[in-house]
């Protein structure tokens, strides 16, 4: 898969970032998991997170709106799709169907050569009700 280029020219940054995420995820889960919500904690350590959620909420913001509008980061544009594209797909299609009814052909005549012709059936005697 190729790359993208969000505004940056360094594509080993994005796996730095996910190490990061990953490991903000695990601290942040076991922070979720020790406290309560009774919990008396020092307003630093509030400060801390606050703005930490608030950082991250912004680059979250900005990357997602750059991965879902390429053409604001310069991407390539969609390829033009082909007006003959259906009539191809049709053809093809008729193609393989075409094939499939010679194979299929092919194969009752094997089959038909191969299986034995059915007894024949017996002759019924006209009754005769008069004499000659």
């Amino acid at each position: 898969m190729k790359p993208r280029n969000l505004d940056y020219p360094m594509p080993m940054h994005g796996r730095m970032m996910r190490q990061r995420l990953w490991e903000a995820q695990l601290d942040a889960g076991m922070l979720y998991d020790t406290l309560r919500d009774d919990d008396r904690v020092p307003a630093w350590t509030l400060d801390k997170v606050a703005t930490g959620a608030d950082s991250l909420h912004q680059v979250s913001r900005y990357l997602r709106f750059k991965a879902s509008n390429p053409i604001q980061w310069g991407a390539p544009d969609a390829p033009t799709r082909d007006p003959w594209a259906s009539v191809k797909a049709l053809a093809l299609f008729a193609g393989a169907m075409f094939a499939a009814t010679v194979v299929m052909g092919g194969a009752v005549r094997v089959l038909a050569a191969a299986t034995p012709p059915p007894p024949p059936k017996k002759k019924r005697r006209a009754r005769r009700y008069f004499k000659k």
